[in-house]
């Protein structure tokens, strides 16, 4: 029973519930990622980044939150209207994070470039 319990913990961390996050739909997004580049790639990036966030998972979804921003930019520019989707899930997660200032920085980058 330990073992199952530590292995739930490293699929879905430490305060996650199991069932809630599906570690195949997880992988199944990483390799996609890794398949494909550029914008095509971005809805993929959120859903993976989404959750992640569902599971606890915080740095890895902040490792692909900034990873999608730079593939955004990359494409698009700082100003690329690709960004608001990752920015506001990149917000998201830094508020799990309890990291409220940067995440209201997201969000108001976010609310600026769909404005814009």
């Amino acid at each position: 029973m330990v073992i199952l319990a530590k292995k739930t913990q490293l699929l879905y961390g430490p305060r996650s519930k199991p069932g809630k996050v599906s570690a195949k739909n997880i992988g199944e997004l990483e390799v996609k990622i890794k398949l494909n580049s550029g914008v095509a790639v971005l809805d993929d990036m959120v859903s993976l980044i989404q959750l992640y966030r569902k599971a606890n998972r915080f740095e890895d979804a902040e490792r692909y939150c900034k990873q999608a921003v730079q593939v955004a930019e990359a494409e698009g520019g700082s100003e690329n209207k690709a960004l608001v989707p990752v920015l506001n899930e990149y917000a998201n997660v830094l508020t799990g994070m309890r990291r409220k200032v940067e995440a209201d920085k997201m969000k108001e980058r976010a609310k600026k470039i769909s404005k814009g």
